[in-house]
């Protein structure tokens, strides 16, 4: 069933309202959601509440509420420096576009992260 996306989290695109047609379905990870809307549009919500929207390519960015950060696809290279971060990359099946993470080899029980460390696509810089 589809969720009309009300306030706070309404957010009109040329006077049209974006129509939820789901979330994520977290297996194990309770620190943060993703939430899926028409035409594209991907709201990630943090652990502390904080929203990203994630704006397709040939998409305009909606009008929101200024607290909420604004991405534009495609991402190429990004540095996520938790392994929260990281576990959204996963969920968005984007781990291929981390380079850089702040966590060694040891800390990682992610088999796609470990894999890529240890064959130089992902380097630990501290």
């Amino acid at each position: 069933m589809e969720d009309v996306v009300s306030n706070p989290e309404e957010i009109a695109n040329n006077d049209k309202t974006l129509v939820k047609t789901g979330e994520l379905e977290l297996k194990y990870a309770k620190s943060f959601s993703v939430e899926y809307f028409e035409g594209g549009y991907k709201i990630l919500t943090d652990g502390n509440g904080d929203k990203t929207i994630l704006i397709p390519v040939g998409k305009e960015v909606p009008e929101l509420d200024e607290d909420i950060k604004v991405v534009h696809q495609p991402v190429k290279k990004v540095g996520p420096f938790s392994t929260v971060n990281m576990t959204m990359l996963r969920a968005l099946d984007s781990i291929d576009m981390a380079t850089i993470v702040t966590t060694p080899l040891d800390g990682w029980y992610v088999d796609d992260v470990i894999e890529r460390m240890e064959s130089g696509q992902i380097t630990f810089v501290g």
